[in-house]
């Protein structure tokens, strides 16, 4: 049980299992997609500790917070699905198209990293990546429609880097867009 178990509403607690083979986090997580799983707990810089936590001036309300269970055999096989291809991006499809009215248009994006001075293209990339996911959430550009975009944009202002470089930038961009902005 992890040291919440008692303290809070519900049954919270880690299951180990040893698999037949060496798995990565990303295999693991799509072999048990839907199950009630806290992920977190399958990437390698997320540390799991097991031991019970102290109480002062009370008893442990779990005093027995690791079991073992041993079944039939060692290991146990997991059947981890084939990853989904991945679509293909045109980096060099995007065309900007003006648009009347205000607010954020991917076309702003594309400007602004045409616009950025030598040195400053990656980074002015990856913030416009964070920004996009706004418009994404809006339902006003899509993923594909902000990789080409963006792409085409740092291409066409001699952003450094490969196109898969490129591309990890805008996916790392899109990713802290996710996860709250640029605070």
């Amino acid at each position: 049980m992890t040291s919440q178990a008692a303290l809070t509403a519900g049954m919270r607690f880690r299951l180990s299992i040893m698999l037949d083979r060496p798995l990565r986090g990303h295999e693991v997580e799509r072999a048990l997609q839907g199950a009630p799983v806290d992920v977190a707990t399958l990437r390698p810089a997320q540390e799991i500790f097991t031991s019970a936590p102290v109480f002062v001036g009370m008893a442990d309300p779990v005093p027995q917070r690791v079991i073992f269970f041993w079944g039939d055999r060692d290991t146990v096989p997991l059947v981890v699905p084939p990853e989904a291809p991945k679509p293909k991006i045109d980096l060099n499809s995007y065309q900007p198209a003006r648009r009347d009215g205000g607010g954020l248009t991917l076309d702003h994006l594309y400007a602004a990293i045409l616009k950025a001075g030598e040195g400053r293209r990656r980074m002015t990339l990856f913030g416009c990546a964070a920004r996009s996911m706004d418009l994404i959430r809006e339902g006003k550009a899509s993923h594909d429609e902000v990789f080409s975009a963006l792409g085409s944009a740092a291409l066409a202002a001699g952003t450094p880097g490969t196109r898969a470089e490129i591309a990890k930038h805008i996916s790392n961009g899109l990713a802290r867009g996710a996860a709250g902005g640029l605070a």
